[in-house]
């Protein structure tokens, strides 16, 4: 908990952790650069703070209601692959028993997604 209230103390209330999200859910590409991801799945090691916070933007981005933003939605779900491979053990425990979102009922939401006016992907 200290870390991350720091972080935001020195970062004028914005967390390390919040920017490197909003990074890799805004930028737009379809190909995510693993140096965008690392420090993410790094900070979700550091504690429940960092992971709750993690969690939550994932919560938001995949809840996502305009089909516009699909790229949002997109690397939210790769940002979920990329934890699932290499992040900690704990944020697997956590999701499994519910403590943060139904991230599997999120996600078969999104089973039928389509946004067919977007010609460029």
């Amino acid at each position: 908990m200290a870390p991350a209230f720091l972080a935001r103390l020195r970062g004028g209330g914005a967390s390390t952790l919040d920017a490197d999200l909003k990074r890799i859910t805004e930028c737009g590409v379809i190909e995510l650069p693993k140096e965008l991801l690392d420090p993410v799945v790094a900070a979700a090691r550091a504690g429940e703070e960092e992971r709750r916070e993690l969690m939550a933007h994932l919560r938001v981005c995949l809840a996502e209601p305009l089909g516009r933003r699909w790229r949002r939605i997109y690397a939210a779900m790769v940002l979920v692959e990329e934890l699932a491979k290499s992040g900690p053990q704990e944020l697997l425990v956590e999701t499994s028993q519910g403590l943060h979102f139904d991230l599997v009922q999120r996600l078969s939401l999104l089973e039928h997604f389509e946004y067919t006016t977007d010609k460029r992907a």
